[in-house]
């Protein structure tokens, strides 16, 4: 399967894309600026299907360990989900078996990050609120992990749990402002000080064989020592940014749950924005209609077209942009999805791809 890698955003997640989406799928550049725009802001304040504990409430699930049939329900622990947890409608024609997505999510994540133990399976809604696929999310474990695990298998569930999760991107945001700063500061400094190395060689080399660079907007390239200023300021924001973005640390992969959608269209080196940016989107609905809001459903059109509903104790709704924080009244949704692709590509190609995919996630896990 052909893949290209796609940086949606400079401080984002990356993700690997299915290059099978139609090429006319409409340019996002408006979107991502507005998004950069918006996380920056963010930073600086710094079915009723397969639900909560169903879907995610075994967080230290190991994904060899054998594939449970679970049937619809309600979460048995909802302060788990302090901004709530989507739902979708399950009765659908042509729908994947829970235990194929598990499987096919899982040998994906395996053959991306290695060592893997799953996390949460989050189901996303198409505009008629029916299950059209899940963000699979994973734990990535480190080699150091690794060798502790096989010492000591008892891994605290809590360490992935939304709470510790959200609690690390919320200090994460506290400190990223000056973070920055100093970045920006040891930046200019380094900037200054490559400048004036670049001028006094020029000057050398005129005094030496009374040549110049008849260029001075473009002089002579010197090596220049990067300071440890400098690589000590980036290496903390990038820190930062891996935890506000949780690259480095979770992947996700997104299944869909029809046979005739591709399997796979993306893979993200990183946090949905469930986990990243949740806190935030219910901040956003909250100020936009009041009350106590909680998430409904997550609308998803193609990878980078998510609306997340908040529905408050009067029944009020509004749909919130994880990219740039925009709020939309819940009846826009079908205007706002009819450009979005979930790129579907052939019907004889998707029936082969799931095939080879399902065949390979067995043998995988045997």
């Amino acid at each position: 399967m052909t893949m290209h890698t796609r940086q949606t955003r400079r401080n984002a997640r990356h993700c690997t894309v299915r290059r099978s989406q139609p090429k006319h799928t409409r340019c996002r550049a408006e979107r991502h600026s507005a998004a950069r725009h918006f996380k920056t802001a963010l930073s600086g304040f710094a079915l009723q299907i397969l639900l909560g504990s169903l879907l995610c409430g075994d967080m230290n699930a190991q994904t060899d360990a054998p594939l449970d049939d679970i049937s619809p329900g309600e979460p048995e622990n909802a302060s788990q989900w302090p901004i709530g947890f989507p739902t979708a409608e399950g009765t659908i024609p042509n729908a994947v078996p829970l235990e194929d997505i598990r499987r096919i999510a899982a040998f994906e994540a395996r053959r991306t990050w290695g060592e893997i133990s799953s996390i949460c399976e989050i189901p996303c809604c198409d505009q008629n609120g029916n299950i059209v696929a899940y963000q699979v999310v994973f734990r990535i474990h480190s080699s150091t992990e690794s060798d502790r695990r096989g010492t000591n298998s008892d891994q605290s569930a809590t360490d992935v749990s939304y709470a510790a999760i959200q609690s690390k991107i919320r200090e994460a945001r506290k400190q990223y402002p000056s973070v920055e700063r100093n970045f920006r500061i040891a930046r200019g400094e380094m900037s200054k000080t490559i400048t004036d190395a670049e001028r006094q060689h020029d000057e050398h080399r005129q005094q030496k064989n009374g040549t110049r660079n008849e260029n001075p907007e473009q002089p002579e390239v010197v090596n220049i020592p990067v300071t440890e200023t400098f690589k000590d300021a980036y290496a903390k924001m990038e820190s930062l940014r891996n935890t506000m973005t949780g690259a480095g640390q979770y992947g996700t992969v997104l299944v869909t749950a029809r046979y005739d959608l591709i399997p796979v269209p993306v893979v993200e080196h990183g946090l949905p924005p469930f986990y990243a940016r949740g806190d935030l989107m219910q901040k956003k609905a909250e100020d936009s209609m009041g009350g106590s809001p909680m998430l409904k459903r997550i609308y998803l059109a193609g990878p980078l077209d998510q609306w997340y509903e908040f529905s408050n104790a009067q029944s009020e709704n509004i749909l919130v942009d994880p990219a740039n924080g925009k709020t939309y009244p819940q009846a826009e949704i079908h205007s706002l999805m009819k450009d979005g692709i979930l790129m579907r590509g052939k019907p004889d190609s998707n029936a082969r791809k799931w095939e080879a995919l399902k065949k390979a996630a067995k043998e995988d896990q045997q």
